[in-house]
């Protein structure tokens, strides 16, 4: 689905910096992460921003697509190790891929899916890193 901001945007950051900025933020307060093509990328090269401007984050909220929370939450536990994470789906973001009608629309089922191979295809071994770092047992 990819960017879809509006506006003369060359990244999805420079999007949603401008949103902080139109409400209020100081533009000096926000620390910009414009590298990433992915959600992995995204995850270690904002842990890295964050590290080299001394900022120990030990709880955040990650706001995303309902869909795509589950892949985004392992990605971001793998980088902020020692952080309480809470993951704030936004259903309203895609209204025909939601839990209790994704299965309806051809583009729902496509989004859905999509994202099942994602997490099979990207996340193994993010997930087994987690699982090992926790010390829970796999079978």
């Amino acid at each position: 689905d990819g960017f879809t901001g509006e506006g003369d945007y060359e990244t999805e950051c420079d999007f949603y910096c401008d949103i902080l900025i139109k409400n209020g933020v100081l533009s000096e307060h926000i620390l910009r992460e414009d590298k990433a093509t992915f959600t992995k990328e995204n995850g270690v090269f904002s842990q890295k921003v964050l590290s080299e401007a001394n900022v120990n984050v030990r709880k955040a909220m990650i706001v995303c697509k309902a869909f795509h929370a589950r892949r985004c939450l392992i990605y971001y536990a793998n980088a902020f190790k020692n952080c309480d994470l809470r993951v704030i789906p936004v259903p309203e973001a895609y209204p025909d891929t939601v839990k209790d009608n994704w299965f309806k629309s051809k583009r729902g089922t496509r989004r859905v899916l999509s994202e099942l191979a994602k997490c099979s295809n990207q996340c193994a071994e993010d997930l087994r890193e987690l699982i090992s770092g926790q010390g829970i047992q796999q079978s």
